[in-house]
């Protein structure tokens, strides 16, 4: 198929769809690659998000990203995840996001407590 521009209107036209093509990815309102969305800058004001983002938050000053410092990195990807499903509307997805970051910040409290337990050494009688 070939392509025939016979006039300088059509010159003009097809300038112009150029442009307007080329210029459109500066307008985006999109965020940039990993750099987060709405649901990331606004706060979430739901209940169950905000007491697991405490218990994470306590753990994390509690020092687990020395002991534990994947689950911790997977832990807060989860509660983002949560956080996006909620904010989405995605009620039953978040919830059960949740579920999953609950049961992870339990698991990495407990092997804290266990890591410093062996680190004071025997229980003297």
């Amino acid at each position: 198929m070939r392509l025939h521009i016979t006039t300088p209107g059509t010159w003009l036209v097809l300038f112009a769809l150029i442009v307007a093509t080329a210029g459109l990815e500066a307008c985006t309102p999109w965020p940039g690659l990993a750099t987060g969305g709405l649901a990331e800058r606004h706060h979430s004001d739901w209940r169950p998000l905000l007491n697991l983002e405490a218990r994470y938050d306590a753990v994390q000053l509690a020092g687990a990203d020395r002991f534990a410092a994947g689950g911790m990195v997977e832990a807060r990807l989860l509660l983002t995840r949560a956080q996006r499903e909620y904010e989405g509307g995605l009620l039953e997805d978040s919830n059960h996001t949740l579920t999953q970051a609950d049961s992870l910040i339990a698991s990495i409290e407990h092997d804290m407590t266990k890591k410093r337990a062996s680190l004071r050494g025997p229980a003297r009688n």
